[in-house]
């Protein structure tokens, strides 16, 4: 058989295999996919980022009873929260202390009404980043305080305040080109990862983490699925050639949120090393 033969069989497998075709668009989407991500992936660049989680310990209800006093250095606290900050650099340019805006220095800052009691470092990945907090004379905000941080440096701060949850926090301030410090959130609501946590809450963190990334592109694949199989007529695995609404726009509909799920579930959220960040307070 010459190249020609086997050109023009290759050709009639495809034409004549509307399976095969299907499943080829697939793998040009996957690539696709993984072509834009590994580029943003190796892409150098600052990339501050932070998370907050906050638990409420005591509510200002809960002070309304008179037998009932929560003191913080002899004064009556109303109201008290922990709260955890994870803080990295999620990019591949080290950040270094002269990055930062003299004008506009990196401040953990509380909103006005509440006040900052008592804050610690729990964590610092690499001791050469030298992370230093310092806490304003009117407990208003942290000053944070470093030498440089590479890829996936930082630290996990833990702090008590009189805030009501982790909206009440954020990290400002100005770093040489970098337009904001980026803040992720968790979002549990999404329907998969709720049911996951509720079917799985007493398995070990690495095959959660796990069993959450295999769920991930589960979701991603049906996702595709469904948007590539609304191409194809559903019984004979031929290209649609009348309208069909359901095929045509139900299916994309729905294989589109599959995808952003899944996605949201693949998405690294805290660095590796910073496991601290997710224990029990």
């Amino acid at each position: 058989m010459n190249l020609k033969d086997l050109t023009t069989s290759i050709y009639d497998l495809f034409n004549n295999n509307p399976l095969l075709n299907l499943i080829s668009l697939l793998l040009a989407i996957l690539g696709i996919v993984f072509t834009i991500y590994f580029y943003f992936k190796s892409k150098k660049s600052r990339l501050p980022v932070y998370i907050i989680r906050t638990i409420n310990l005591v509510k200002e209800k809960f002070q309304k009873i008179d037998t009932v006093q929560i003191l913080y250095s002899g004064e009556k606290v109303n109201n008290l929260s922990i709260s955890k900050i994870a803080f990295w650099n999620d990019g591949k340019e080290t950040i270094d202390s002269s990055n930062v805006a003299i004008n506009h220095p990196l401040k953990l800052n509380i909103s006005e009404e509440f006040d900052i009691l008592y804050a610690e470092i729990l964590f610092q990945k690499n001791n050469s980043n030298d992370f230093k907090i310092d806490i304003s004379e009117d407990n208003k905000s942290i000053s944070i305080i470093f030498d440089f941080f590479d890829y996936e440096d930082g630290i996990v701060l833990q702090l008590f305040h009189t805030g009501n949850s982790s909206d009440d926090l954020s990290i400002s301030g100005t770093i040489k080109s970098v337009k904001n410090i980026r803040r992720k959130e968790i979002n549990y609501s999404i329907l998969p990862l709720r049911i996951f946590e509720i079917l799985n809450g007493n398995i070990t963190k690495i095959k959660r983490k796990t069993m959450i990334r295999i769920l991930g592109w589960v979701t991603i694949l049906v996702g595709i699925l469904f948007c590539t199989i609304s191409f194809y007529n559903p019984h004979k695995l031929e290209p649609v050639t009348e309208n069909s609404p359901f095929f045509n726009i139900i299916l994309p509909l729905l294989g589109i949120p599959y995808i952003y799920l899944g996605y949201k579930m693949l998405i690294k959220h805290i660095p590796k090393g910073f496991d601290i960040f997710n224990e029990e307070f």
